[in-house]
Order: C-alpha cells, then structure tokens, then sequence
C-alpha cells in the first residue's frame, strides 16, 4: 500500500533508513513536479516536490548505496 509523505524531514529518514530499498525518481514535464517513490519492507512511500531546486537537494540527500532509478 503506498503511503504519501508531506513532511520532508520525514522523508528524509525514510530514504536513509536500513529498510529502504530502493528509490524511484519521476519527473513530470508537464507541471515540473517531481515524485520520490521509496520501496520499504511494508509500504511504498511517496513525496512530491513542485520546485525544481528542492528536488535537487532531495536527490542529493539519497545515500550512494541505494538503488536509484530515474523516470522522465
């Protein structure tokens, strides 16, 4: 079942904690938003960003050991 995230703090945990497998990045031309899809044990989490800089820091936030797939 996914799960939607609002809080980046939060999110952020998600991504680094031992339970995330892998994460999805969606860019969506028509709007410019971005969507960050975590697969965990039990759910896949979900946060959307609107603006284009914070999604960058977002990206740059992923640890170097997680499996990262891009979507455009």
């Amino acid at each position: 079942m996914p799960r939607e995230i609002k809080n980046l703090k939060e999110f952020v945990l998600r991504v680094k904690s031992d339970e995330a497998k892998s994460v999805r990045i969606k860019k969506n031309k028509k709007n410019g938003s971005t969507k960050f899809k975590v697969r965990c044990k039990k759910y896949l989490y979900t946060f959307r960003v609107d603006e284009e800089v914070l999604a960058k820091k977002v990206e740059g936030s992923i640890p170097p050991g997680k499996q990262v797939e891009r979507f455009a």
